[in-house]
């Protein structure tokens, strides 16, 4: 699963994505060098060892991008995390909140995975995927996670130029 960073641009840092889907928005954004897929959202069968070997110490910086509300996304970005301490890297944890159709429970899910989020990494952004839609009424939700991934791919861009 580790994959070797040549863009001197993104040099020193990994993109996981926790989930397909994640992944797949930003392949247009990134190198496909630096971006690694652990395992599904709602894949319960993730394996500790496995995403311990992703981790790409060659790397300075390890951003975890992930969906918040969902099965396993949590377990498996605090294992990533963890790992990444171990190792003696920045992790920087970056996450979506639902969309209000998904519902409240779902929400507030989100919200305790927040927190657990926020404690396991060095650093963590939120983006809150109703916000998108309310200040872009006329936005389809499929636009919207068009500019989600636009907006998480700057917001990672942005950081890796300040370091």
């Amino acid at each position: 699963m580790k994959k070797s960073n040549n863009n001197k641009e993104f040099s020193g840092i990994q993109i996981i994505g926790i989930g397909d889907n994640t992944v797949d928005g930003f392949k247009e954004y990134f190198p496909e060098d630096i971006i690694l897929s652990v395992c599904g959202h709602d894949s319960g069968d993730h394996n500790e060892e496995d995403i311990h070997k992703s981790i790409d110490c060659d790397s300075k910086t390890t951003f975890i991008i992930t969906d918040l509300g969902g099965e396993h996304s949590i377990d498996v970005a605090t294992l990533i995390a963890r790992k990444c301490k171990e190792v003696g890297k920045v992790s920087i944890g970056i996450a979506t909140l639902p969309f209000a159709f998904e519902g409240a429970t779902k929400y507030e899910q989100a919200l305790c995975e927040a927190h657990e989020l926020l404690r396991n990494t060095d650093a963590a952004f939120f983006l809150n995927n109703q916000s998108l839609l309310e200040s872009n009424r006329e936005m389809s939700v499929s636009e919207a996670l068009k500019k989600r991934d636009l907006i998480l791919c700057q917001i990672i861009k942005g950081i890796n130029e300040v370091e």
